[in-house]
């Protein structure tokens, strides 16, 4: 209970660096006990072409850190609905936000033809 209200204030902090409201959010502990993990999902709806939202994520997530290990692309079959999706991702092992030491983003379409993304 105490590290989920440790992990709240930290994603309050990601909130307000981004600007983006967390709609989901697990806990859990990781292999080493004496790291506490949180994984949540944004959501950004808007009409734009795939290489204006890969902006879009970059610019959104300067503020979380400026130092951070970009993937390729990649486009491929969502597994339960079968249609095209696209997606795109990062790793920091420095990020900016004080009790975060390690961050990732996934940048994902809801199909090729529907531009949004999840983090």
């Amino acid at each position: 209970m105490k590290n989920e209200i440790k992990a709240d204030k930290l994603l309050k902090q990601f909130e307000n660096a981004t600007r983006l409201q967390i709609k989901e959010k697990t806990y859990g502990r990781l292999e080493d006990k004496s790291l506490f993990e949180a994984k949540f999902v944004t959501e950004y709806i808007d009409n734009m072409e795939i290489n204006q939202a890969v902006f879009m994520t970059l610019l959104l997530i300067n503020p979380i850190g400026t130092c951070w290990s970009i993937y390729s692309p990649k486009e491929g079959k969502d597994p339960w609905t079968n249609e095209i999706v696209w997606s795109f991702e990062g790793i920091s092992n420095s990020p900016n936000i004080t009790g975060i030491t390690w961050g990732q983003f996934v940048l994902q379409t809801n199909t090729k033809l529907e531009y949004g993304w999840n983090y």
